[in-house]
């Protein structure tokens, strides 16, 4: 085998082992990701987004697409995050969870005082089976 054909073997081995990585990284990222409390009627997508706003607090625009998308080569438009970030304040701020945009910036979140700490937490502990209080979910 010529050095340019073992060059180009080990290139799509590469690309084999990379395509494999990221798969095996996506099911650990789902794994660790809090299922969705009940009451907060939330698609994955608005929830994804809720996790990593909580998770990151402040972030910029620009690292919450590149968390929201880290697993596609080629991310949509970044106007359909804000639409998705619009459906999840909406159906958070009833829950006393609060996404606010920073100017110029990005999104800090916030939460009411009925909430012990950063909700993401309570959801973390709630979704390991640490702290299932009520049928319903989370936060009484």
């Amino acid at each position: 085998m010529s050095l340019i054909n073992q060059d180009i073997h080990r290139i799509e081995m590469l690309y084999d082992e990379i395509a494999l990585l990221k798969e095996e990284n996506r099911q650990l990222r789902e794994l660790l990701l809090p299922e969705t409390p009940p009451q907060f009627e939330m698609t994955n997508g608005e929830w994804r987004l809720a996790c990593i706003t909580l998770r990151h607090t402040p972030i910029t625009k620009e690292r919450l697409y590149e968390l929201f998308y880290w697993e596609q080569d080629n991310p949509p438009d970044p106007k359909g995050l804000d639409v998705l970030m619009y459906r999840a304040r909406k159906k958070l701020a009833p829950h006393g969870i609060y996404i606010q945009t920073v100017n110029r910036w990005g999104y800090q979140a916030v939460w009411d005082d009925s909430w012990p700490a950063n909700p993401l937490v309570t959801f973390e502990l709630w979704h390991h089976g640490a702290d299932k209080r009520t049928s319903s979910g989370l936060h009484a």
